[in-house]
């Protein structure tokens, strides 16, 4: 969205946690989606790409 730029959540979540909601479901935190799990932590990775 270019009134909320970065901070917007996309028109899939949107209607993801819509759906949630009208269900009584009120929880909006990250759900594993059921893919392949983290092999690295965001700050592993990082420090893996900033040595080269």
């Amino acid at each position: 969205s270019n009134t909320y730029g970065e901070a917007a959540i996309s028109k899939r979540t949107y209607r993801e946690w819509f759906q949630r909601f009208k269900n009584g479901d009120f929880h909006v935190e990250d759900r594993h989606s059921g893919g392949r799990e983290k092999l690295f932590e965001d700050v592993e990775l990082e420090a893996l790409f900033n040595e080269d």
